[in-house]
């Protein structure tokens, strides 16, 4: 038995929608999903057989006047009216099947599956033991059954540590930091330096590539500030000493 129905993300926004509900107010709307919800479980092919208005009204639990809701229904094209040969009305949820694709063929799903499993039961019936001559040779040439792999399957060789799996960073992630640090950095050389290394420090695996900016940082700072040291003067009796040649 189905147990949901599938409701559009703009369904409240529907030119339709807005129309009931300017004719029946929020009741109305509210009242066409309990009418879709009562097809699911009990009408999934969407056609309303043997019910009546007052039939789908006491389904869509409507309080309001008497006839209103379908006549709303099918004026806005909710429902569709059928006339059989015989003269009889049956009304029909309006493109229930390509809306409610999964609700409309759930019986066939039931069915399918019914058939399914009945097949596998008879196949299970056909299924002969196992030989007896060979139950009974097996006690008397094995002391035990062989020990199972523990745990299965048998766990690889060299299994990876979680913290041996690097995955890089985005180029956008280290573009965003670097701005958010204003620390004038290159992202891109900062990626393409360590891809070209296979995201090793020395001889480990890096484990924090924001802790790395802040490292490239603190280095650039240190070469400016070398840089930017004033040379001390020369003392003017090594120069001296340095012309006249001592």
């Amino acid at each position: 038995m189905t147990k949901d129905i599938r409701l559009s993300i703009g369904f409240l926004d529907h030119p339709k929608t807005i129309k009931i509900q300017r004719t029946l107010g929020s009741d109305g709307i509210l009242s066409l999903i309990r009418l879709w919800a009562f097809s699911a479980q009990y009408k999934p092919d969407g056609v309303l057989t043997g019910m009546d208005a007052d039939d789908i009204e006491i389904a869509s639990k409507w309080n309001g006047m008497q006839g209103a809701l379908l006549t709303a229904l099918l004026t806005h094209k909710w429902v569709d009216e059928k006339v059989d040969e015989d003269g009889s009305k049956t009304y029909v949820l309006h493109d229930w099947e390509d809306h409610q694709g999964y609700v409309c063929h759930s019986e066939d799903r039931s069915k399918q599956a019914k058939r399914a499993a009945e097949t596998r039961w008879k196949n299970k019936e056909k299924c002969s033991r196992n030989a007896d001559s060979i139950e009974g040779a097996m006690p008397k040439d094995a002391k035990r059954n062989a020990p199972s792999p523990n745990p299965l399957p048998n766990p690889s060789p060299n299994p990876k540590k979680k913290e041996d799996i690097i995955i890089p960073p985005k180029i956008e992630d280290v573009t965003a930091y670097c701005q958010k640090r204003n620390n004038g950095i290159d992202p891109q050389a900062f990626i393409d330096h360590y891809e070209a290394r296979g995201w090793m420090i020395g001889k480990n695996r890096m484990k924090d590539w924001m802790a790395a900016i802040r490292t490239w940082e603190n280095n650039k700072k240190n070469n400016l500030l070398f840089q930017q040291q004033p040379s001390q003067p020369e003392d003017p009796i090594e120069k001296a000493k340095r012309g006249m040649g001592l």
